[in-house]
């Protein structure tokens, strides 16, 4: 938005940044400023005039060199960081949790995959092989980590679960891809074999856990419940694809 001062000057102000070249324009004219300012006090109470110190939080143009904390993978071809996203709370600590996928990671065979959760609060370099959890795909090229989310609380114990999808992983058929549910609170590594629950795909090539996600309470029953994607699944055709829901429950 563009606010006007005392003086006539214009303020520059987004999400308490003061900016030199807005994209967000909100003109707010000398004449109705008096009324105006006291309803946006609030929403411009981090801005400040040119010149000042600013407090930048995560807005505007900053180099990731000034990031709060940085994960890096542990070896060579991990492609750690490919997916990332927040885990909930998984130790029912107060502190929001990050999940981080590197389907390159070699722990469980060539590019078996894994995933790492980090429990916050968290800030500085991180090694993720000092993760607080890291979740191993069972075989080689299973590509676990390639898709990872939070599961919610799919069993209303207090702690958030994880999902984590591994589309190259074979149990009945050639990539038929395979989902795994691990409850929270967990820590240590974990062989994804013995993952709390497992979702294989229907058939040859289905490539089931492409994508995961929390799907909310979808029967209203009090639990979260989850979505499984599956690109390769060819009940409609080839390459069609389909989704499965996956309802939540003690």
């Amino acid at each position: 938005m563009v606010l006007w001062n005392d003086t006539g000057t214009e303020i520059y102000c987004f999400r308490g940044i003061l900016l030199h070249k807005p994209k967000v324009i909100w003109m707010v004219r000398p004449e109705l400023k008096t009324a105006v300012l006291r309803v946006l006090a609030v929403l411009l109470a981090g801005c400040r005039e040119e010149g000042n110190p600013i407090d930048a939080g995560p807005w505007g143009t900053m180099s990731l060199v000034d990031a709060d904390a940085k994960f890096i993978g542990e070896e060579e071809d991990d492609r750690a960081g490919v997916p990332v996203t927040a885990a909930g709370d998984v130790n029912g600590d107060g502190y929001g949790d990050l999940l981080l996928g590197a389907y390159g990671q070699d722990s469980g065979g060539a590019y078996a995959g894994a995933a790492y959760l980090i429990l916050g609060p968290v800030s500085g370099t991180v090694d993720l092989a000092d993760s607080d959890a890291k979740f191993v795909g069972e075989e080689d090229e299973d590509l676990a980590g390639a898709s990872i989310s939070s599961a919610g609380d799919i069993n209303e114990d207090g702690y958030d679960d994880i999902v984590v999808g591994a589309m190259g992983h074979e149990t009945d058929d050639t990539f038929d891809g395979t989902a795994y549910l691990l409850l929270g609170p967990v820590t240590g590594t974990v062989d994804l074999a013995n993952a709390d629950a497992k979702y294989v795909g229907e058939e040859e090539d289905d490539r089931a856990g492409w994508s995961v996600s929390t799907a909310g309470d979808v029967d209203g029953d009090g639990y979260v419940d989850m979505l499984v994607g599956a690109e390769g699944h060819d009940a409609g055709g080839p390459f069609a694809g389909a989704a499965y829901l996956l309802l939540g429950g003690p």
